[in-house]
């Protein structure tokens, strides 16, 4: 099981995972693996370079190698599903609202897209956080079971 890590790892490190996983007949949960989608609600018109610049950034050496950023669902589907797994996927984005507790989290991942790829649209960040409203990030669960375990 993993939780926010596949968008990290680069494929040839999940070709491997998937061998290692289908040689031992084990099956794989992943949580949360960012899949592109990230909406702001009330938007801003420079939303979608932000957005564009962020899972561009994704794709950066985390360590692994090149990494997968928001391709990371589908070429691990695509590495299990060639070791015989079938593969099933689950929308699970975050919807986070401007106060409370939602509000704070989203503050942070606000201050972590700036600090990230702020420089794609200067000044985004502080017009964001004038605008506050509900924040969509798209994640995917995945999981994997073996040829011929319990579907």
């Amino acid at each position: 099981m993993t939780s926010a890590f596949l968008d990290l790892v680069s494929e040839a490190w999940v070709r491997g995972l998937a061998a290692r996983l289908a040689a031992a007949r084990l099956g794989f949960y992943a949580s949360l693996s960012y899949d592109g989608a990230l909406a702001w609600t009330p938007r801003l018109p420079e939303d979608a370079k932000i957005a564009a610049a962020l899972n561009t950034d994704q794709k950066r050496d985390k360590g692994f190698g090149p990494a997968l950023g928001p391709g990371a669902v589908r070429v691990t589907s695509a590495a299990f599903r060639d070791q015989g797994y079938v593969v099933r996927l689950k929308h699970s984005p975050w919807i986070l609202g401007p106060s409370g507790a939602e509000g704070q989290l989203q503050a942070a991942f606000l201050d972590g897209v700036d600090t990230a790829v702020g420089s794609a649209a200067p000044g985004w960040a502080a017009k964001r956080r004038g605008h506050a409203g509900t924040l969509r990030v798209g994640h995917l669960d995945l999981l994997a079971l073996p040829p011929g375990a319990a579907q």
